[in-house]
């Protein structure tokens, strides 16, 4: 029949047209041509590590969101770094917390920049931080989109328990006033499973109408004990991500689409936490740092805010930060309790933007982790023999 010799016409050349976009996208990712130049997870199988991809590596099931897999070991590799991800007893990424008693210990909240993603612990701002003040940092920052409602809930369900005298708290204007926003990630779609295969176990938070503070997991939420799990629904986009060069090709040109994707040279129109965060996402943030603050119950609190390649530029060009509410909140906060002090890596004179990041990706270099452990060494020194 001549219709099934046209469609498996048509089925040849679409598989023809997908294998040479995908062997177009493995020469394109190698090369680093693309805004996204991951190693797809099924070709780093076969290392010797207890997990072979830096998906599988994270979790999605404690009250706080997403973790790792206790005792396990990852290899992330890109087109510009290859970083050994492990975690200790209690998933943190991290040496053993067994034994810490006798240490001046500083619990580290934050995200993927507090983790040290793309770099060896070795490399991270926590282990340069800790070379240069004697002190030892206990890291639970954590990559997977973690906001101030879970640096507050991880520190309430787990990081309190550790003896520790001071708190450091990496904020990252970027993405830390959206992380927990309910509203914006059902907008843009950003909970990964459809609703009628649950959401991502995570909370947000919420204001009722006397205008009082809360968080949520959303009902229909679903744990996972992996990133690229099929427990209970399946992720085309994990799927993509985990099996194919072709994702960093999607990747990109979502990026660009959405104007996501990193720019050294600075883009004024690009989504900027510092300065276009809305009041109430600003105030909401603030808050769980106010509560953070509380209870730790007198103990030092350095607050650090993180500004990306684009925003360092856009100081460059006379934006002003002073002018959003969250930044003069943390400078007065800062003033007012002698136990808090506030660090705006922020600079208008930061000279060496570039180097401060990957050239692949929007997080810390080792260089840019070495840069930011020497300006929050000699502030959390000051703050904890005050």
């Amino acid at each position: 029949m001549s219709w099934i010799k046209n469609l498996l016409s048509y089925g040849l050349i679409l598989l023809i047209t997908l294998v040479l976009l995908e062997i177009s996208s493995y020469v394109l990712t190698i090369n680093g041509f693309f805004w996204v130049n991951d190693t797809p997870g099924r070709y780093l199988k076969g290392s010797n590590t207890t997990v072979d991809n830096h998906f599988s590596w994270r979790t999605e099931r404690e009250d706080w969101g997403a973790w790792h897999l206790p005792k396990a070991t990852t290899i992330h590799s890109t087109s510009c770094f290859s970083a050994r991800y492990e975690s200790n007893e209690v998933g943190a990424r991290d040496d053993s917390f067994a034994d810490i008693g006798s240490l001046t210990n500083v619990v580290l909240l934050g995200d993927s920049f507090a983790e040290g993603y793309g770099v060896n612990l070795e490399d991270t701002a926590q282990s340069r931080i800790e070379q240069l003040t004697g002190f030892n940092l206990l890291n639970f920052g954590v990559s997977g989109h973690f906001g101030p409602v879970q640096y507050y809930t991880i520190y309430e369900k787990l990081a309190k328990s550790y003896p520790h005298e001071a708190l450091v708290i990496f904020f990252l204007p970027q993405n830390d006033f959206t992380d927990n926003d309910y509203n914006v990630w059902r907008g843009n779609g950003s909970t990964f499973i459809n609703d009628s295969r649950g959401e991502r176990y995570r909370p947000y938070y919420e204001v009722d109408n006397e205008g009082n503070l809360g968080s949520f997991i959303p009902q229909n939420a679903v744990k996972r004990d992996d990133f690229s799990s099929t427990e209970g629904f399946w992720d085309w986009r994990i799927f993509l991500v985990e099996n194919f060069w072709l994702s960093n090709a999607w990747r990109t040109a979502n990026y660009a689409i959405k104007g996501q994707a990193n720019n050294s040279a600075g883009n004024d129109r690009r989504y900027s936490g510092y300065f276009d965060a809305t009041e109430q996402q600003q105030k909401v943030a603030m808050e769980y740092v106010n509560k953070l603050v509380q209870m730790a119950q007198g103990k030092p609190v350095l607050v650090v805010t993180i500004p990306t390649a684009d925003e360092l530029h856009r100081l460059k060009k006379g934006f002003d930060v002073s002018r959003m509410y969250w930044w003069r909140y943390l400078r007065d906060f800062a003033s007012n309790n002698a136990n808090v002090k506030f660090l705006d890596l922020a600079s208008p004179e930061v000279d060496d933007i570039g180097k401060l990041f990957h050239t692949c990706d929007e997080h810390w270099s080792v260089y840019g982790n070495n840069w930011v452990a020497e300006k929050i060494s000699p502030l959390l020194t000051e703050l904890i023999k005050k």
